[in-house]
Order: structure tokens, then sequence, then C-alpha cells
């Protein structure tokens, strides 16, 4: 299409798409959607897993659209949008022909992470809008060399830090990216980078103090979080699989490349063209590296915003348009975005007849809900739950928050370092007097902290949407109040 709001057009339909598809052939909310609006409701500077932005960003979704299920989906694809507009952005900007351009956010738009994994809006979704954003910015303030430009960057880069820690690999990437092209060696000796690096670190000062505060808990649960158990040989091929993984998932892409141009000839790149190609392909070699410096090796996942920078490397070639192209665009752009629609339609619908057994996302989360309702009715004669649930699972209370009408808060008592002291002070757990609702998985009964004992102990059985599943996942609902003194309780 020779239109130039073709791009604008498919972005919108594609976003538009796959928000109405998600809301209504999804059951519940996915697992992280779940876990950041019990973040969010907090508004803290960190949480124990992530840093808070896309807790943030759920949040605000639901102040402006209120307690339903669609905006988490709507959040998740308006990411994707904005990375497939500045997809087409950074194409524009090093110059690669216009009709290459509007490719651009087809192919980026047909990879598997960015239609079917996107339905779950979690921190690599909300990294991979940053992540294309700041390339693109990278790209003008190292050309412009304005005060505006490197002002913009230090904040997009403290935007990218506050999505997700790894965005430091992309930051990092920058300064041998600039090294590697004589053209812009001399920013080494300009105010600009040094000025954004400042900006990102004011930025990012609450945040830094937060962690301080609360003695870097994000670090503990990843180092508690990533195994140990792995063969040498897979730990020393992992950084290799890694890389073959990320350019599998671009193969559909690729082939949708073929079908539409032909390479003619390879082509030298401009400085421009040189800089976007090294923003893209750096950060997949630290990624490789740093893999030998994690017990469990490097995980496909980590890389999730690096397969739609990296179809910048069509740039290293001239390309030929193949016969019908504009209309076999069309036709192309018809099918990336209604293939991954029916495919995920298909995938949630026929789950029940092709499984005997249902995922937590097949679980019935307002039935779930209305349960501990009338549990802490029976129990207490108070109409409605408490403002805290305590829980030695988070998932089940996650859910039961969302799909309740008062949206109370949560506690965790699983792990440790869950159970932030703040949480807990703004609760008034340690009063005498101090209950409230417990929720957690039969088998963790016991994982609570000392003093504190459930009274009132009552099974549940999850309901699941689809009467097919017939598995049955055990729940406790219980009060959870302080024991009494003279009561002896083990230690977990």
């Amino acid at each position: 299409m020779k239109s130039k709001a073709f791009p604008y057009i498919f972005i919108l339909t594609f976003v538009f798409l796959w928000t109405v598809t998600a809301s209504l052939f999804s059951n519940i909310l996915p697992l992280d959607v779940l876990e950041n609006l019990s973040w969010g409701q907090l508004w803290q500077w960190g949480y124990y897993k992530h840093p808070p932005l896309q807790a943030w960003q759920q949040e605000a979704m639901v102040i402006l659209f209120g307690r339903k299920d669609w905006p988490a989906y709507f959040l998740s694809f308006i990411n994707v949008g904005i990375a497939l507009y500045f997809l087409y952005k950074i194409a524009k900007q090093v110059k690669f022909p216009l009709w290459l351009c509007q490719l651009m956010p087809i192919l980026g738009a047909f990879i598997y992470y960015y239609n079917i994994r996107a339905v779950e809006f979690n921190a690599n979704v909300a990294t991979l809008s940053l992540s294309l954003i700041y390339i693109s910015c990278f790209i003008t303030a190292a050309n412009e060399r304005k005060l505006r430009y490197w002002l913009l960057l230090g904040g997009i880069a403290a935007f990218g830090m506050l999505a997700k820690y790894s965005f430091a690999i992309l930051l990092f990437s920058s300064l041998p990216a600039i090294l590697f092209i004589c053209s812009y060696r001399s920013l080494l000796w300009h105010w600009g980078p040094y000025l954004s690096v400042f900006v990102m670190i004011l930025c990012l000062w609450p945040h830094i103090q937060w962690l301080y505060e609360t003695s870097f808990l994000p670090f503990k649960y990843i180092q508690t979080s990533v195994s140990k158990n792995q063969s040498l040989f897979s730990y020393l091929t992992a950084p290799f699989v890694f890389f073959v993984n990320q350019v599998a998932i671009l193969l559909p892409s690729l082939f949708l490349l073929w079908i539409l141009v032909k390479p003619k000839n390879h082509r030298s790149l401009s400085d421009e063209q040189k800089l976007a190609f090294m923003l893209a392909i750096l950060p997949l070699f630290i990624f490789m590296i740093l893999g030998w410096f994690f017990p469990s090796g490097v995980r496909t996942f980590w890389g999730y915003t690096l397969p739609m920078s990296l179809l910048l490397w069509i740039g290293f070639y001239d390309w030929e348009k193949r016969n019908n192209f504009f209309k076999k665009q069309c036709i192309i752009a018809f099918i990336v975005i209604v293939i991954p629609c029916i495919a995920y339609m298909l995938m949630t619908s026929l789950n029940p007849y092709v499984r005997d057994k249902g995922k937590r996302v097949d679980a019935d989360g307002i039935a779930f809900a209305q349960m501990a309702k009338e549990y802490w009715y029976s129990h207490t004669k108070e109409e409605s739950l408490p403002d805290w649930i305590v829980t030695n699972g988070h998932w089940a209370a996650e859910m039961i928050s969302w799909y309740s009408l008062k949206r109370p808060k949560i506690i965790y008592v699983h792990q440790p370092h869950k159970g932030l002291s703040w949480a807990k002070k703004e609760a008034g757990i340690t009063k005498d007097n101090f209950r409230t609702l417990w929720v957690g998985r039969k088998k963790y009964e016991k994982r609570r902290p000392r003093g504190f004992c459930l009274y009132k102990k009552e099974t549940v059985l999850l309901p699941w949407k689809n009467q097919r599943y017939t598995q049955k996942e055990e729940y406790i609902f219980a009060i959870y109040k302080k024991c009494s003194k003279n009561k002896n309780v083990k230690k977990p």
C-alpha cells in the first residue's frame, strides 16, 4: 500500500483486534497481571520481584477505566503498538526506502512474542516499547546533539530501568556502539551523554533509596529464583541455544519478507544504520556472555525485546520488490493480524477438549472470590472482605482481591522477603487484636510466621471455568490472627 498512513492504520487495527480478542477469549487475567494489580494499588517505588513501572502502569489503567479485565489487555497491546511504531520510525531515521519502512511493523507484529505471548502484560512487555524508544532517541541525540534530546534520553533510560533491570544491558551497549563507529567517538568528549546519565540517576534516585531501605529485595529474589541444577554441557551451550532461539523466533517474519521482496546485493551501511544495528545486536551478545555467570545459564525469554530490533539487519541489503508487491503487502498485513488472533481463539476455546487438567488461567476467579466472601461472612457476619488478605501462595489471594468488590490488599508470608515491613505496619499486623482472612495452598499451610495461628479453617476446591476439568486444587480459607500468649506455636 502506497499510502503513508498505512503503518498507522495497521498498528491501530492490530491493537484494537488483539485487545478485543484477548478480552473475549480469556477466562481470567493472567498470573503476572494479577500480581501487578496487587502491587500497583500500594504505589511503592519497588516490589520484591521487579522495579515498579509495570505495576504503576497497570494501576493507572484501573484508575482510568475502572475494575475491568479488558484494560489490562489494552495496556499490553498499547506497548506492543508503540514498539511497532518506533520500529517504523527507526527505519525512517536510518533512511530505509519508504516501502521497506512500511513493512517493518508487519514483520514485527508477526513475531510470537508480540501477539499471542503479549496477552500477558509483564515487565518484558513494559520494556519492549521503551527499548525501541531508547534506540530511536539515542540515534536522534547522537546526530542532532541538542540539549532536549539528551534530557529526553536520560528520562527514557530511567523509565527503562524502572520497568526491568535488564534494560541496563541496552544502556551498556550504547558505549561500544559509539566506540565502534568513528564519527560517533567524539561523543565521549561531548557533554550530552553525561547529562543523560545525570538525568537518569536523578529520576532513579527514589527507587535507589527504596532498594537501599529494603536491602535490595529484587536482587535477593533473582538470587533465590535462579536454578543451580544444570549439567556442565547445558551450562556451556546455553548462550548458543539462546542465540539460536532468538533467531528462530524471527523465522516466520523472515518468511514473510522473502514472499514480498528479494535481496539484490550487499550494501555498505551509513553511520546511522551502523549505530541502529549495533544497538540492536550488541544486547544479544551481552545476554549470551552473561549466561555464563548464571548457574542456570541464560533463558530464552530474557531476550524478549531483542527480536523486533534485530529486524534492522535487513539494512545490510538492497531489496527488490517482487511482482504484485503492494497487493501481497495488504494480504500479508491481514494475515499477520488475523491468523494469530484465530490461533489464540482456538487455543483458549479447545483447551478443555485437548487436555483434562486445567491451568490457573482456567480458574473461575469470580466464583472463587464469592466463596471467600461467603466464608468470611459465615464466620464474622461482616458483609465484605477485610481490607487485607494474608497468603502463603500469592496467586489465589491476588485473584480473590481483583474479583471481589472491596479489592483487599495483600500481605505475603510464603517467603520472608515478600512480607514487607511497611505493609505489615500499615495493616496493623502487630496488634493483639489483628484479624483477617487467610488464603493459601493446603500443602503449604504451616508456612506462617511465629506467633500467628489459623482459626476456623475450611478446605475449599478451586472452581474451574469449564466443568471438563476435574482435578482437585485444594486451598484453605481461615481466620488469621495472633495466637494467645499461652499457646505453643511451632516455628514453620
